[in-house]
């Protein structure tokens, strides 16, 4: 299901100046659902930015709830890459591997 909803996410917003879009937005209700299943906003990021653990090549499924932000992040780099956990504030942050090339974020 992530793998589907990424190559659609990459797809759309690779020709765009915009590299996010809401979950809603998506014609397709197949594609919707499984996109909303993930997260509410989708981030993809080609360039490095420097702003968390997988600074390229990764796009980020995110969902805003009361008691926090969690990120479902997929690494699309062509190189194997791999990114260190962190769970030393479990309650505040964590980031973790959760399967091959799948990460995920939680923060307050």
């Amino acid at each position: 299901m992530v793998k589907a909803g990424v190559g659609f996410d990459i797809g759309t917003t690779c020709e765009r100046t915009e590299h996010n879009f809401l979950a809603p937005e998506v014609s397709s209700e197949t594609i919707r659902n499984q996109i909303a299943s993930l997260g509410s906003l989708v981030y993809v990021t080609y360039d490095a930015n420097g702003e968390c653990e997988i600074p390229d090549s990764n796009v980020t499924f995110k969902t805003i709830t009361p008691f926090g932000v969690t990120e479902i992040i997929y690494d699309f780099a062509l190189t194997k890459r791999e990114f260190e956990t962190n769970r030393e504030h479990r309650d505040e942050y964590y980031f973790v591997k959760v399967a091959y090339r799948i990460y995920c974020r939680r923060r307050s």
